[in-house]
């Protein structure tokens, strides 16, 4: 049987809510929030549960499809999201703004916390990000795009600024892992990377003492201007190929080409290309074949 279930009124203002359908079933809890405002429109077939959430719309649309939220806020700023069939949200909290969300099949978000500024973010198929309570990941896109394909899963914190990150399929990025993108790091098919690595295609902060200066008389951490053409820090792609495997606290640097089934031995500090079937540990990148 079909039924929609609204309770409390009080805590579900719609401002204009142009085209709000639904087929199926539609249930908000006690201390569930949304604001529909400007053209936005909500579409829900099928289960939809949005519990204990706060969500935002401003000249945005939302889709819904299998949706069960858990202590989860969302803001969008005229933005778009889609859900299709099952998602699965735990104590998460998405900030968007001028934004594209796309999730498919089996998209599932566990104490993630996700901050989206004019950005674009789409995910495949049996899309994951659950990290632990204590360890919580977070990926925050400004100005930049992130995309994986199928069977991901995402335990790290990400950090995508102005930069691409490309995701294949069936890959797997560990908790304490940190990905820095600024440019483009683009990681193929069956990879996997440990726990507690650092993917960097950017030095941070200028080799130039006195743009490093300027950065923090700006108010470098707490709100620093914009960088002066001193400051901009030096960046190149990172490419990781097909089947690689990062071991722990491995480290991955700009310009830096894996090749296809190479393997990073843990501790690793990866400075330069590394071939394909190599087995490479060392700071000073020592390889040699696997052989299989």
């Amino acid at each position: 049987m079909h039924y929609i279930t609204l309770l409390v009124w009080k805590f579900l203002p719609f401002f204009r809510p142009k085209n709000f359908v639904v087929k199926g079933r539609f249930l908000f809890n006690l201390k569930t929030k949304i604001l529909l405002k400007g053209d936005s429109s909500i579409l829900v077939k099928g289960d939809a549960d949005f519990s204990g959430s706060i969500i935002t719309l401003i000249n945005s649309n939302m889709s819904c499809n299998s949706v069960i939220c858990n202590n989860t806020k969302i803001l969008l700023n005229a933005s778009k999201i889609i859900f299709q069939d099952y998602l699965n949200f735990k104590n998460s909290n998405f900030h968007i703004d001028n934004s594209t969300i796309e999730g498919a099949n089996h998209f599932r978000v566990h104490h993630f916390n996700f901050e989206l500024i004019k950005s674009i973010f789409t995910a495949g198929s049996y899309f994951m990000c659950d990290g632990q309570a204590n360890l919580a990941g977070k990926l925050v896109l400004t100005k930049a795009t992130f995309s994986c394909k199928d069977n991901c899963r995402i335990q790290c914190m990400v950090n995508v600024h102005n930069g691409d990150l490309i995701l294949g399929n069936n890959c797997f990025i560990n908790s304490g892992t940190k990905v820095n993108c600024q440019m483009l790091i683009q990681i193929g098919n069956y990879v996997m990377i440990s726990y507690d690595c650092i993917l960097f295609d950017n030095n941070s902060h200028s080799l130039y003492f006195l743009a490093r200066r300027e950065e923090i008389d700006a108010g470098f951490p707490n709100g620093t201007k914009p960088q002066s053409e001193h400051s901009k820090t030096s960046m190149a792609p990172i490419i990781i190929e097909d089947d690689v495997w990062i071991g722990v606290k491995s480290m991955v640097f700009k310009g830096v080409t894996i090749g296809e089934r190479a393997v990073i031995a843990a501790g690793t500090s990866v400075t330069k290309h590394v071939e394909k079937d190599t087995l490479t540990c060392g700071n000073g990148n020592k390889s040699k074949p696997i052989i299989y």
